[in-house]
């Protein structure tokens, strides 16, 4: 049924006015929110749908008054919009609202910003609630490449798994290796470059922050419950991924480094940054941009570098030249 429709209905059924069938028609096609409706079967088929959905919460009375049948909610503070949902869809519609504030400030996103503030003021999800999901899961403002991949189905499990603070029994085989046994206390999972990734303590490893890509992980997940959960370290993982790029945090410090972008390549790094630090730099004639494609603009970043960040620049080729620090190197 169009869901303007079953709001309308849901009104009436709800209103001190007890109405009639007729009256529940003449309603629907004064909107018009959907085809015309012209056959008495058509409303008995709605109500009956209707019942359907109450969940035993209140009844549809079905009263008759003289030649006519009235219909209305048994308790007038009900409505089928206003039932609460249930624990896996409150959980999944924060992981959505986490998602969706990545986006916040960005061009063409005053809708998300809208529907985030939405929902915070309706409180059908606080803002602390919000603040908590993003410090489970991460996304990088990537998508999944193919949504019915495993490892894409994987993340809600264990996405409660980290929730509930279970300890997790994994199979995972890198590749071109042996496959091994983890004993995983799972914190964080980030979506970056199109791959879900595992942050936990593997207690077998003794590694601290361990990462496991989602889609090496080659058998189903068990819980050990006989083991004690051990907390992270971390307490905000969204801090944690601020000062470097990708998944991979080194022991180097954080460095400056300047790099040359040529032509259209300027232009497009500086409109989709490699880094939040990412600033422009003069030259010494005192241009910024490049004037054309042979010439060249600067950039700098402050950044732990990573093999991700080496596979940024890289993926450039003769486009762009690393200025400094010396020791950096592709």
């Amino acid at each position: 049924m169009n869901i303007e429709r079953l709001r309308i209905y849901d009104k009436c059924l709800r209103s001190n006015k007890k109405h009639t069938a007729k009256e529940l028609m003449d309603k629907i096609n004064t909107v018009r929110v959907d085809k015309y409706i012209s056959s008495r079967n058509t409303i008995n088929q709605d109500l009956r749908y209707i019942e359907s959905k109450l969940d035993g919460e209140t009844k549809l009375i079905k009263e008759r008054q003289g030649y006519y049948t009235v219909y209305y909610y048994e308790d007038k503070n009900f409505s089928l919009f206003k039932t609460p949902l249930n624990e896996d869809e409150t959980e999944k519609l924060k992981i959505a609202a986490a998602f969706l504030s990545e986006f916040k400030g960005l061009p063409q996103s005053r809708w998300v910003e809208e529907t985030i503030d939405s929902l915070t003021e309706k409180n059908t999800i606080k803002s602390k609630e919000i603040r908590e999901v993003k410090n489970i899961m991460s996304f990088d403002f990537e998508k999944a490449e193919r949504f019915g991949d495993e490892s894409t189905k994987m993340v809600f499990k264990i996405y409660n798994h980290i929730k509930n603070e279970e300890v997790l029994d994994i199979n995972y085989k890198p590749f071109f290796e042996k496959k091994r046994k983890l004993k995983l206390h799972p914190y964080h999972i980030r979506l970056y470059n199109k791959r879900w990734f595992l942050f936990g303590y593997d207690e077998i490893s003794q590694i601290k922050e361990y990462v496991a890509p989602l889609d090496r992980i080659v058998s189903k997940i068990k819980v050990l419950k006989n083991l004690k959960y051990v907390k992270s370290r971390i307490k905000s993982w969204e801090e944690h991924f601020e000062d470097f790029v990708g998944v991979t945090k080194s022991e180097d410090d954080e460095v400056e480094i300047r790099f040359k972008a040529y032509g259209s390549t300027w232009h497009y790094i500086n409109t989709k940054p490699i880094h939040s630090t990412q600033r422009k730099i003069k030259k010494n004639d005192g241009t910024i941009e490049p004037v054309n494609k042979d010439d060249y603009g600067i950039l700098s970043i402050s950044i732990i570098p990573n093999h991700e960040l080496k596979s940024i620049f890289r993926s450039f080729g003769n486009k762009l030249k690393i200025i400094s620090p010396d020791k950096f190197e592709l």
